[in-house]
């Protein structure tokens, strides 16, 4: 759906309010409000726009929320039988729709001046009204929120005010888990960064430990200096794992003993300059994966309040060592929760054992001496006592089950970083929904129309994709108070909505004419003007939606017009 929101004039001359653009040119003189125009559009998700609206980069001005749509059960429906069982008995089938939350983009558009504009382009503009002058290239424009309007609007008198109490219960619970969820990513980042230390280290050492050992057999064997190079060794294939500096010396020695010497001393160059390379290599890829760390590290923690940062400090951080402590209790839960597999694993295995000894001596024979008796009865005395321990175990594996249940185990960090950016955006669309529904602050529009959208399912109605593209080129346009004010942006943005097949139905069918999609230059877009088109827009669109699906203009024309 489309908001389109209209707000009149707040001039009041001789104690009445003046809503015609006489209200808005003596608005300035006044101290008053010369009145505005702007419009919501809801894109929910699933289409192409919502993906298109989300990953755009400050392309369009955009609110994330939640939108309650009704959707059809399948499972449940009723028949009635209307009047009571009368005579004229018919029974009508019930679909049940139940209510779905969904995700959905709300894209504003509200045509401002960023400078205020100067009284000689205002004077210059009316006399190109007057076709006396040129007009003026008007002031650079900036696009702004419907929630900002209505600030703007309520600061002036005749401002509807609506005060309504806020319950803020569930903004608060939110925040709360925004600030958990801040600390958790910050703690889990510093770890993988530690552990992404420890292992390049590793990396390091082992590559220099082999240099240091290709050039000591380079010292200490005065008839082999080198180890001889193959390039084929260096191939890596999907099949064959890459072969270490260790192996290849080995097979050096043995392969290459007879080789010139200027040859050896080649090949030995020549694998240095690959380790180089490869230790080069590793401490370029380290320090990209470091600084990105780094980055978002340090992204996160500017979010973070002094005393939310308090928190952090409880981490005991071990720089030399390269350890971190981090959720004990959820690690030491995790560590639990491991040992106690571990446990129950191996006493499974001690039942199966002594059962399968308890196996083979039954089959022995059918006479028992006394000694095998005896172990008989040890081995059932053992698996009795080890089905005691595996049961203690598997209780002791439930209830650190129920302690890990709910919380975030530190498994993998792209996990975790996937369900931190996932509940903020959830959160706050959460959070926008709740606030819109309970607005406080600013002066609702005098005159809010709904026009729908293809969301609607509507066959007669705005294509979002096209409003979008108008609302783009809007943002390079200039603003004029005479010849492109927000009336004349918000109406352009709405007419290119309009399809070709929706504007030949409302110029048959609802008296619309040519002009009536244009934009005037030669007078004023006021907005009692803009008032009027848009309820006739929406009184048209109304009654073609209202006529039956498979009802055709095109043929309903030319049979009206052969009677």
């Amino acid at each position: 759906m489309i908001e389109v929101n209209i707000w009149f004039p707040s001039t009041h001359i001789f104690g009445r309010r003046v809503k015609n653009a006489l209200g808005s040119f003596f608005a300035g003189p006044l101290n008053e409000n010369a009145g505005h125009v702007n419009f919501k559009m809801d894109i929910l998700e699933g289409s192409n726009e919502f993906s298109k609206v989300q990953n755009s980069e400050g392309q369009w001005i955009y609110e994330k929320s939640f939108a309650r749509v009704g959707e059809k059960n399948e499972g449940k429906a009723a028949e009635i039988t209307p009047n009571g069982g009368t005579h004229k008995q018919r029974t009508i089938k019930l679909e049940h729709r139940q209510v779905k939350k969904v995700r959905v983009n709300v894209v504003h558009h509200s045509f401002w001046p960023g400078p205020k504009p100067s009284v000689s382009s205002v004077v210059k503009d009316v006399l190109h009204l007057m076709g006396l002058s040129r007009p003026s290239k008007g002031v650079a424009s900036e696009v702004s929120r419907h929630d900002i309007d209505m600030n703007r609007e309520n600061n002036k008198k005749g401002a509807n005010i609506i005060e309504r109490r806020i319950d803020t219960t569930y903004t608060d619970s939110v925040i709360e888990e925004q600030k958990r969820l801040k600390v958790l990513l910050v703690k889990a980042l510093i770890l993988k960064k530690q552990e992404l230390v420890a292992e390049h280290g590793k990396q390091v050492n082992a590559i220099k430990s082999e240099r240091e050992n290709l050039a000591q057999q380079v010292t200490t064997e005065k008839g082999l200096k080198s180890p001889s190079f193959s390039p084929n060794l260096f191939i890596k294939t999907e099949q064959a794992k890459p072969i270490s500096v260790k192996q290849k010396i080995s097979y050096f020695e043995t392969q290459t003993a007879t080789l010139p010497k200027k040859q050896k001393e080649n090949e030995r160059i020549e694998l240095e300059r690959k380790l180089d390379a490869e230790l080069k290599q590793l401490n370029t890829k380290f320090a990209k994966q470091i600084a990105e760390y780094d980055k978002e590290i340090k992204q996160i923690q500017s979010t973070i309040s002094p005393h939310d940062r308090a928190i952090l400090q409880e981490l005991d951080i071990n720089r030399a060592q390269g350890q971190i402590r981090i959720d004990a209790n959820s690690l030491m839960s995790e560590y639990e929760l491991r040992k106690a597999l571990l446990e129950e694993a191996k006493l499974n295995q001690e039942i199966a054992t002594f059962q399968q000894r308890l196996k083979e001596i039954s089959f022995s024979g059918n006479n028992l001496d006394k000694s095998k008796k005896q172990q008989i009865e040890s081995i059932n005395f053992n698996i009795e006592t080890t089905t005691v321990n595996l049961l203690t175990v598997q209780e002791r594996l439930e209830a650190i089950k129920r302690n890990l249940k709910g919380s975030i185990l530190l498994q993998s960090i792209d996990d975790i970083r996937k369900k931190y950016r996932q509940y903020y955006e959830d959160s706050d669309r959460e959070m926008n929904y709740h606030l819109s529904s309970n607005i406080t602050n600013g002066c609702h529009s005098d005159t809010p129309i709904m026009l729908p959208t293809k969301e609607t399912n509507q066959r007669f109605c705005l294509d979002e994709a096209r409003v979008l593209e108008e609302v783009t080129r809007e943002r390079t346009k200039n603003y004029s108070f005479i010849t492109n004010n927000c009336v004349s942006s918000a109406k352009r943005c709405l007419i290119a909505g309009l399809t070709d097949e929706v504007r030949e139905a409302l110029k048959k069918h609802a008296n619309f004419n040519e002009t009536d999609f244009e934009v005037s230059t030669s007078q004023v877009e006021t907005l009692a003007s803009f008032q009027a088109w848009l309820f006739r827009l929406n009184e048209g669109l109304r009654h073609l939606n209202s006529l039956p699906m498979n009802y055709n203009p095109e043929v309903a024309l030319i049979a009206s017009s052969t009677c």
